[in-house]
């Protein structure tokens, strides 16, 4: 016989309790009818406030009036989470007066504190030979042979132009500290057949250059590669090694003259480099004279300030400081028109030779 199912009927009291169990039906939830929406109505969630910023200011009142925005400060920075000395340049700083009494920012200071000082031409360079073709000048130490810096019209361009030659095109370049021989193109068609000529070493420069020693030998042959290095100061030329940039550069040198710690030499560039002649020299240890940019070593003093030299020693010459020793001499080539063969040549100044009185000559056939 089957068990007796003892629980109570759900309508029926609870033996233990004595109370009625609440009812077990089910309640099925009926949603109300949508209301219906047009077509233009879009239904939109309820705007939710933003939360406050821990530094923004209290929202205004009904009676209180709005405040004003305060003034942009001068340096803004994105996070709000600034720790308190960036704060701290959030305020805005005064602007200085430049005088007492005035209210006008200063204004940044010029380059150039006036006006180019006049020189004349003639202080400037020489002129040589010119004809339809090309103008060759001798060129003075100190000066530029393009605009550059603070010499923008005390330069050779734009004194051959001031001169009547109009425009012109510069062919062969010195240093402003070098003196000798250059060179300027009076057309386009005349430049393209020069620097052509100049590429295919149709062209031969020649300089006198005076350095720093007693150069060992008669003759020599420098190939040191030449680039351009990046330094703190901008770009600098100098020896760099083929896998970093270095150009190769070849110096011919035959020895002149030797005496008072120095030697005269007469140079020839197979190659076309800036700052060739200099950074060479000043790479085998035997710098150009006066030269402060590749010197390991300048200084300012004479050398008779230094020692007591006897009187036939003293008559040498110093150049001044815008003055390297370092003279293009010679300049033979084809005429761009012509195609004949033509040759330019400027004794080196007296200064220059004068750094050496009474050197001991080595080569007597080289005119200087």
């Amino acid at each position: 016989m089957p068990p007796r199912d003892r629980t109570p009927p759900p309508d029926e009291p609870t033996p233990a309790t004595g109370r009625r169990p609440p009812s077990r039906r089910i309640v099925e939830a009926v949603a109300p009818p949508a209301r219906p929406r047009g077509p233009r109505e879009v239904s939109s969630p309820r705007p939710v406030a933003p939360p406050p910023r821990a530094n923004a200011p209290a929202a205004p009142t009904r009676n209180e009036p709005p405040k004003a925005a305060p003034a942009p400060a001068r340096r803004q920075i994105k996070s709000t989470d600034a720790n308190p000395a960036q704060r701290e340049r959030l305020v805005p700083r005064p602007i200085k007066p430049t005088r007492p009494g005035g209210t006008q920012p200063r204004k940044p200071k010029s380059r150039r504190s006036g006006p180019e000082p006049t020189v004349a031409p003639s202080d400037i360079c020489a002129v040589l030979f010119a004809d339809d073709a090309i103008v060759v000048v001798d060129k003075r130490a100190g000066f530029p042979c393009v605009p550059a810096g603070s010499h923008q019209r005390r330069s050779v361009l734009l004194t051959l132009a001031e001169l009547g030659f109009g425009t012109l095109f510069p062919i062969s370049l010195l240093d402003a500290e070098a003196t000798g021989l250059v060179m300027f193109s009076r057309s386009e068609d005349a430049a393209k057949a020069l620097r052509w000529n100049w590429r295919s070493n149709l062209c031969k420069r020649q300089y006198v250059v005076v350095v720093h020693g007693d150069i060992p030998g008669g003759r020599g042959r420098i190939t040191l590669h030449i680039g351009a290095l990046r330094t703190a100061t901008g770009m600098r030329h100098d020896v760099l090694a083929p896998e970093n940039g270095g150009r190769p550069a070849v110096t011919q040198w035959r020895l002149i003259a030797r005496g008072r710690g120095l030697s005269r030499l007469l140079v020839t560039m197979e190659t076309a480099r800036t700052h060739q002649i200099r950074i060479h020299f000043a790479a085998v240890g035997h710098p150009v004279v006066n030269d402060r940019l590749y010197s390991r070593a300048m200084t300012d003093v004479p050398l008779h300030a230094l020692v007591e030299l006897p009187a036939k020693y003293r008559d040498a010459t110093v150049l001044p400081p815008n003055h390297i020793g370092v003279h293009c001499s010679r300049i033979a080539m084809p005429h761009p028109v012509t195609n004949d063969r033509i040759e330019f040549a400027a004794p080196a100044p007296r200064v220059l030779l004068g750094l050496m009185p009474g050197a001991w000559i080595v080569d007597e056939s080289i005119q200087t």
